[in-house]
Parts: structure tokens; C-alpha cells; sequence
């Protein structure tokens, strides 16, 4: 056997549970058989080139109903980027309480059609922000349509038969989320993902570097910041405050605090997006504890409202490229722990207008990243 086949686990028994050979002229197929009975073992020859430029008509992004974060945000930005070049495209909405139901499709007439869902789902703030939509029709699961799935639910991408598929890769550190990844893990063990047969689209440049180091090519899409953040308003920085967000890297950042009693914190947690930019405008420093997955939107939205941002130095805040600022601004645990970290925030403190002037080239770059996006978008994808 051919040393470029590679067995791959857990996938869709087609030909013995759903295959047209073997139903009547229609049936309906939902996610959770399909999680049911993907423990049957097929051999997947190595992933042929997929043609998607100017080759497709209908595009499906999947995406989670209510959660609020980058990844989605992300998701959201790439629906409205190609329907601003005229795609046919739809959000299907999953309800990250029960994933395997959220998904359907039936076999009629001889095609398999992705099932509509309703409105519920849809986020809200995504539909005010990128005036999103929702799958409302069936959608045929052909070579003329996409799906595009993140990274976190490559598992799925199987489901969707003879479309095309795409893994939106949002991040890096969370595959293993309710084991829905399991043929990307074992894959990327043997440093042999483009064995799968998809497209990767790419949120940062660190990203697309590990994937090459994975064994798969990518397009760099990138993503931006909401246009909120860019709408000046009056800001009040005439104190010493420090901003962090205590979701991510939150332990970190209690050592700090806790060694440091004398600053004054301010966590952002549970803020809407008006109250997330007025607590930036406020504040002279943002703090960034976590450990970067992907190009984490916090620190670029803290720059926008003229902070001076400090960085974990950790993932792709370790990348120059995705994160072009002095390494002065990167700090490690053990500089939480000395007071390197303590001794910078008051030279910052100390010389703010300086030192803001310092990260004015990441800054910039930040404001090139809407337009910089639906170039990549249209360059990727062209035209319906």
C-alpha cells in the first residue's frame, strides 16, 4: 500500500448506514448518527488540490450560537466579506449546548441537501455588527458549495459529502474541546494534516506557520477590529490604571496583582462593547496575561484606544509578524515573579506619551486590517 495513504479514524460509514445505493429516494441524516457510527476506519489517499476560486456558488459558515469571542467574531467577519463579493452565503448556527442536534441533512431526489434552520440562534450582536443571517433553506451539498468549519470542529467536515470544505483555523489551542477533533489530533502527530481533504484558512501568521510545520499549506485570511473601536471619543487617562482580562490568563494575573497592591486594576469581565471602550479609554496600560492561541483581538483594541499593551510571551505573541511590537512590551512568568514586569508598567507610567509612541507601527498596522482582509477574501475566493 502507498506510503502517501494515511488510515484515518472515525469517519462516516456512507456506504453501509447512509448511502443513496441503499435507501429509498429520501432520508434524513442528522450530526449525532453521524458521531454515532464515526468510529468505522476508511483509507483517505492524500488530499487532491481543491479548486475554490471562482468555482463555487454557495457558501456555508458554521459557526456557535450565543458565544461571544474573537473566533466567532472571525467567522462572522468572513460571511460578510463574501457577501460583499456576491455570494450566496449563510451562517448555520450551532447551539453549543447540543451540537449534535443543531446539524441536518436528507438525501432527495438523488442529492444530498444541507437542512435549513430558524432564527433563533442567530447572535445578535453579530447581526447588528456584520448583519449576518441564518441557513434558511436547503442548501445542496455539491462541488458548486463551501462549508466552512472552525478548527475546533473538524470532525464535522465529513458530514457535508460531496461539498467542499474549509477548516477556519481560529486558534491552535483548543482542539481537543468535547473531542471533536479527533482525526486533526492524530493527524497532526504524524505531521500530516493536509492528508485531510479541505482547504485551511489561517487567522495569524504564527498560525499559518504551524500548520506548514503540521504538514498543510494555508491562505492567511487574518481578521480586524469591530469599527467601534476606531470612532474617537473623549478619553480620560489622567490616572494610572491597568486594564486586564481576567478570562484568559487569569492566575497570572493574580500573582501580579496580588504582589502589587498598589496598582490599580481593572478587570474586564462581563462588559458590553461600549463599556469594553469606554474602560480602555480610561485606562493607561493594558495587560494581556494569556497565552495567545491566535491573534487575540484585546490587545489590538486596547492599542486603538491608546493604551500601552503588554504581552504574555507565549504562542503567537511570541510571532513578530503577528505581533509587531518592541520585545520590551513581551513579558514572561518569571517576570511577573522578579518585578520586571512591575519596573516596565512604571516606566510606562513614568513616560506614556513615549513610550505610546513606541507601539505606533503596530498600531497602524491594525488600522490597514479591515481592508487588507477583503483583499485576502477576494484574492482567495474571486468572484461567485
Amino acid at each position: 500500500m502507498s506510503q502517501m495513504r494515511v488510515i484515518l479514524f472515525f469517519l462516516f460509514s456512507v456506504a453501509i448506514n447512509y448511502s443513496p445505493l441503499f435507501q429509498a429516494s429520501s432520508c434524513i441524516v442528522t450530526l449525532q448518527q453521524y458521531l454515532q457510527v464515526k468510529n468505522n476506519i476508511i483509507i483517505s489517499e492524500f488530499s487532491k488540490n481543491i479548486e475554490i476560486k471562482n468555482k463555487i456558488k454557495q457558501i456555508v459558515v458554521i459557526l456557535p450560537g450565543y458565544l461571544i469571542s474573537g473566533g466567532p467574531e472571525n467567522l462572522c467577519q468572513i460571511y460578510a466579506a463574501l457577501k460583499k463579493l456576491g455570494y450566496e452565503v449563510y451562517c448555520l448556527w450551532i447551539n453549543p449546548l447540543d451540537i449534535p442536534g443543531s446539524i441536518i441533512k436528507k438525501y432527495e431526489n438523488g442529492m444530498w441537501y444541507l437542512c435549513k434552520t430558524d432564527a433563533k440562534l442567530v447572535n445578535k450582536i453579530y447581526e447588528q455588527n456584520y448583519n449576518v443571517n441564518y441557513l434558511d433553506k436547503d442548501i445542496p451539498l455539491n462541488e458548486s458549495t463551501l462549508v466552512i468549519v472552525p478548527e475546533i470542529w473538524t470532525d464535522f467536515i465529513y458530514f457535508f459529502e460531496d461539498a467542499k470544505k474549509a477548516i477556519a483555523w481560529l486558534s491552535i489551542a483548543y482542539l481537543n474541546v468535547d473531542n471533536y477533533s479527533e482525526i486533526c489530533n492524530s493527524l497532526i502527530k504524524q505531521k500530516k494534516l493536509a492528508y485531510l481533504d479541505c482547504i485551511h484558512l489561517s487567522q495569524s501568521p504564527w498560525i499559518q506557520k504551524i500548520l506548514k510545520s503540521w504538514g498543510a499549506d494555508s491562505f492567511l485570511l487574518g481578521d480586524y477590529i469591530a469599527n467601534q473601536y476606531f470612532i474617537k471619543t473623549p478619553e480620560d487617562k489622567t490616572g494610572e490604571l491597568i486594564a486586564f482580562f481576567p478570562r484568559k490568563g487569569g492566575d497570572l494575573a493574580t500573582k501580579f496583582i496580588n504582589k502589587h497592591p498598589d496598582l490599580d486594576c481593572l478587570r474586564l469581565e462581563n462588559f458590553t462593547q461600549s463599556e469594553m471602550i469606554f474602560a480602555l479609554d480610561a485606562s493607561k496600560i493594558y495587560i494581556d496575561f494569556g497565552c495567545f492561541p491566535g491573534k487575540d483581538r484585546i490587545p489590538r483594541e486596547a492599542l486603538l484606544r491608546d493604551c500601552v499593551i503588554f504581552i504574555n510571551n507565549q504562542g503567537c505573541a511570541t510571532d513578530f509578524e503577528s505581533f509587531p511590537i518592541d520585545n520590551y512590551f513581551r513579558f514572561s512568568e518569571q517576570d511577573v515573579l522578579d518585578g520586571t514586569l512591575y519596573r516596565k508598567v512604571q516606566e510606562v507610567f513614568d513616560d506614556y506619551k513615549n513610550m505610546k509612541e513606541k507601539q505606533l507601527f503596530m498600531k497602524n498596522q491594525i488600522m490597514e486590517e479591515a481592508s487588507l482582509f477583503q483583499q485576502r477574501i477576494e484574492e482567495f475566493f474571486g468572484y461567485p
